[in-house]
């Protein structure tokens, strides 16, 4: 993955997703949707020829997060791929790291502070930055 995906493509958005979400999800939390929710999908967000997946948490941290997340949150198959290059990403990051990264709020709390503030941007992960003021 190149910087300009990171700053202008999905992978960016991902890893800011994620921030939001507080969880870094697993490939298993993400359900290809069924004929019945394709139509539903379709009639609100219009018709594309990829894959929709619904992401469907079902480990313990994710399914603890709030529940404007646990809301039915649907993406295209390059949007899920996206996932797993910042996922990827994340793992780079952490696997270089000399701190005990043993949960994922830990991993998201260190990569959010190596990152640019903008991805971390209104979220617990976010730098307070008017303390220096």
């Amino acid at each position: 993955m190149n910087t300009l995906d990171l700053f202008f493509g999905k992978t960016g958005i991902a890893i800011a997703t994620m921030f939001q979400w507080g969880v870094i999800p697993y490939e298993k939390d993400f359900h290809e949707l069924t004929d019945e929710q394709y139509q539903g999908y379709f009639a609100a967000n219009g018709h594309t020829d990829e894959k929709v997946f619904a992401f469907v948490p079902e480990h313990t941290e994710i399914a603890s997060i709030d529940d404007e997340v646990k809301t039915i949150y649907c993406l295209t198959e390059s949007e899920k791929e996206s996932f797993k290059d910042a996922i990827a990403l994340i793992d780079s990051y952490c696997s270089r790291s000399e701190h005990d990264l043993e949960t994922q709020e830990d991993k998201l709390r260190y990569v959010a502070s190596l990152l640019p503030d903008v991805f971390a941007k209104n979220t617990r992960y976010e730098r307070n930055t008017t303390a220096a003021l």
